[in-house]
């Protein structure tokens, strides 16, 4: 029969794991979606590399309206964007490890 006191031990290391695993999991969720955004941010950078640089107008979603951008600021965007997606990867990599 255990004592009180390691009855409570037992039951603090489970409350433990059990806040431990949950974070794990929203870690792992964060991380897919993580994976998601920087797929579309790829996929966006080939879209916009494959315009001419005179032929065509790009825009952006800003709030609820569209901005004209040159190709090279869009680009700048997208590359910071990826920037601090994988920025974000590696940390919650770093947590679910």
């Amino acid at each position: 029969m255990a004592t009180p006191q390691l009855q409570q031990q037992m039951f603090e290391l489970s409350s433990q794991l059990s806040e431990t695993v949950n974070n794990l999991k929203i870690a792992e969720g964060n991380l897919i979606a993580l994976e998601t955004e920087k797929r579309r941010h790829e996929l966006t950078l080939n879209e916009v590399s494959g315009h001419s640089d005179d032929l065509s107008k790009l825009y952006k979603p800003i709030g609820r309206m569209f901005m004209h951008f040159t190709k090279e600021e869009i680009q700048r965007d997208i590359a910071r964007s990826l920037e601090r997606v994988d920025g974000e990867m590696v940390e919650y990599k770093v947590i679910s490890s």
